[in-house]
């Protein structure tokens, strides 16, 4: 657009210069006639009478007597591409010539120049229109509102095209969130092919993880029965040493599979809804505290005790259990501090216990990982998902998990960034 605009004003620039160029080229062999007539005049009288019928013809006025002239109103105007050509161009072709003046004349736009000659100053005033084009703007306004027009035009064809790729980049945003809303591929051939394929790929990735949920929920509740009925055995034979290793180790896959039944519950996908994230914390201490777990919670002093946020509470409530089990596996206190921020708000879980070195924190976060020093295995560690089932519970709200040093407690710091 602005490279169209300049492009317009040059061209009508050069145009109306080389037209005004001309015009004033053709009036300058009359004003000379009439000067060469003035000179031969032997005096003023002789000279009006000898221009009077000539200058009528050439629709020229020519003033003799200083005292008979009008006023002029000049009025130079950024727009006037013209008029400085029209005195550069007389001022060049008539050696005689004084001042040019250009404006009005009793409310007509006029050229008025004085010449000198044998009788003294001569004044010339002729039309505007004689020497340049009546109305040059005209184009500028056709061009102009063309250009308004075509960009109104393009503004709209884009944005008719923008919008499906806007939302598919909200469907694609949503999916990757956990959520499936509705959408439609529409726009041009390429961008419904896109809309199309995403939708494909969308139902494909949803139906493998349904089976593979699936699957993984029948295992663990496959292998929940036998276990149950070794442990009922296991309490009916005599107590001895033996006895009491094979129970716990009946105790230690009991609760193995109950961390895989939770993480397979990581990956149902709960609907979001509008829920309080304090309340969701307040929930999670409660029931903490009741399993005797003693949890402080804090909440800064910037937090809306208003704030609703779309999000799956389930899911965040098993996040915080697990980062709070997980503190009491391996510290002795504990305390979960929430904060705000201008575009998210933060769980943070902090305790005392030896922490995660920095090259081990990354692999923490990945599922069946069990660290074998700083915060690794008691009597039972469990299988290394802990972590896991917050970071992709983290991941799935288009959040993240944070793990660093606490600075209060000295310990393991796990930080729940959730998006608002």
């Amino acid at each position: 657009m602005t490279v169209f605009c300049v492009v317009c004003i040059v061209f009508i620039q050069r145009h109306f210069d080389k037209v005004t160029r001309q015009m004033v080229g053709n009036l300058v062999p009359e004003i000379n006639l009439l000067v060469n007539r003035i000179d031969g005049a032997i005096d003023l009288e002789e000279a009006s009478e000898a221009v009077d019928s000539i200058a009528k013809a050439l629709n020229i006025a020519v003033v003799l007597d200083p005292d008979q002239l009008r006023d002029v109103s000049t009025e130079w105007q950024f727009l006037d591409i013209t008029g400085r050509v029209i005195e550069e161009t007389l001022t060049a072709s008539i050696q005689q010539i004084g001042n040019v003046e250009i404006g009005r004349i009793d409310g007509h736009r006029m050229v008025r120049m004085d010449i000198d000659t044998r009788h003294g100053n001569v004044y010339f005033v002729v039309r505007r229109s004689a020497v340049s084009a009546s109305n040059p703007h005209q184009l500028l306004v056709i061009v102009g509102f063309t250009a308004i027009l075509m960009t109104a035009v393009a503004f709209i064809f884009l944005q008719n095209q923008l919008r499906p790729i806007r939302r598919l980049a909200k469907a694609s945003q949503a999916f990757g969130k956990g959520e499936s809303i509705d959408f439609t591929p529409s726009g041009a051939t390429e961008i419904r092919s896109a809309g199309e394929a995403f939708l494909e790929m969308r139902d494909r990735i949803e139906h493998n993880v349904a089976q593979r949920t699936l699957f993984l929920l029948s295992i663990s509740h496959d292998l929940k029965t036998p276990l149950t009925r070794i442990t009922l055995a296991l309490h009916l034979l005599k107590k001895e040493q033996q006895v009491d290793e094979l129970l716990q180790d009946v105790k230690a896959m009991t609760q193995m599979v109950d961390e895989f039944l939770d993480f397979v519950k990581g990956n149902v996908r709960e609907d979001t809804e509008a829920a309080d994230p304090i309340g969701i914390a307040r929930r999670v201490v409660r029931a903490a505290n009741g399993n005797g777990l003693s949890i402080e919670l804090k909440i800064t002093n910037d937090f809306p005790k208003d704030l609703i946020v779309s999000l799956r509470p389930l899911a965040i409530q098993r996040a915080l259990t697990n980062l709070i089990e997980n503190s009491r596996s391996f510290a002795n206190a504990a305390i979960l501090t929430m904060e705000f921020l201008p575009k998210e708000i933060r769980y943070i879980v902090e305790d005392d216990g030896p922490g995660i070195p920095i090259d081990l924190r990354e692999e923490a976060k990945r599922p069946f990982t069990r660290l074998d020093t700083a915060r690794g295995q008691n009597e039972w560690g469990g299988v290394g998902l802990g972590l896991s089932i917050a970071h992709n519970i983290a991941i799935e709200h288009g959040g993240s998990l944070e793990l660093g040093s606490s600075p209060r407690l000295g310990g393991l710091k796990a930080e729940i960034v959730l998006p608002i």
